[in-house]
């Protein structure tokens, strides 16, 4: 293997959906992302998938990591961590962690 190669850290982050009743008949979901342990990484995949920009950006200042690396290391449920928060409809997040990706070669 070439001393080029990354590692990547992939963290798993269980996904429940609840309907709640909005406003007369209608109902929303509402996904709620829980942890499925305590690892750091996957501390930051809730934020990015749940948290606010600034609840991320504070999430990876705390983690000690930049937010190049985590950008370009950091899995969550088998995609990148930009991907994650795309999914969840955190475009906020998705922008921010996108900056910091490396473009992938073919």
């Amino acid at each position: 293997m070439s001393s080029n190669c990354k590692k990547l850290i992939n963290a798993t982050v269980a996904v429940f959906c609840s309907s709640l009743l909005a406003s007369g008949a209608s109902f929303a979901q509402e996904k709620a992302y829980i942890a499925d342990n305590t690892s750091l990484y996957t501390k930051i995949c809730v934020q990015a998938a749940q948290g606010s920009p600034a609840r991320l950006k504070k999430a990876v200042s705390e983690s000690g990591m930049t937010v190049r690396h985590i950008a370009n290391n950091i899995q969550c449920n088998g995609v990148s961590i930009a991907d994650f928060a795309a999914k969840a409809g955190q475009l906020d997040n998705f922008k921010y962690l996108e900056r910091y990706q490396k473009e992938m070669a073919e």
